[in-house]
């Protein structure tokens, strides 16, 4: 009987880890969305007091924030308790969040792209080459942007199955 509650306990542990594990790709979101806040904010001190540069790279920073306030934020997803219950609840939760996420991101940061532009042009002088590194840059993140949500999605099912399948009560005998 002991051993049984140990394993389960391991078990739980486990579960536990791989969901904080997923919490903390998703502050990284964050970081990152920063780190792109940093980057207009140095295009602008770059841009060589151009008006509709800086004016474009502010809307870019206003985009960013926006996104981080409506959907970066973890604040509802807090592990209040440490019963297999609350785990499930908040795997419910955080698959929500990442649903809401992923609707949303790619808007978001094709905006933030298209907001650099103006800069890009400034800097380059060519407006189809403003559009071909503009259009890489764009598709290279939509594709790691894709990558990572399938990935994550997969994680979460598997933990979601396995928290469930503790949960079971067949499984507890």
């Amino acid at each position: 009987m002991k051993n049984l509650k140990s394993k389960k306990s391991d078990s739980f542990q486990k579960q536990l880890s791989k969901f904080k594990n997923l919490l903390i790709g998703s502050k990284t979101a964050k970081f990152a969305n920063m780190g792109l806040i940093a980057i207009s904010i140095l295009f602008i001190f770059k841009s060589e007091q151009n008006l509709m540069v800086i004016l474009s790279l502010v809307g870019g920073i206003s985009v960013l924030v926006l996104y981080m306030n409506l959907f970066l934020s973890l604040k509802d997803i807090r592990q209040k308790s440490y019963t297999t219950k609350s785990l499930f609840a908040s795997i419910v939760k955080f698959k929500e969040y990442m649903q809401k996420r992923k609707r949303f991101e790619m808007i978001y940061i094709s905006i933030w792209f298209l907001s650099i532009s103006p800069f890009v042009y400034l800097r380059s002088g060519s407006a189809l080459e403003t559009i071909l590194e503009i259009g890489i840059y764009l598709t290279a993140t939509a594709l790691l942007g894709m990558l990572a949500f399938k990935n994550v999605q997969k994680e979460i099912r598997n933990l979601e199955s396995e928290v469930l399948s503790n949960m079971n009560p067949i499984n507890n005998q």
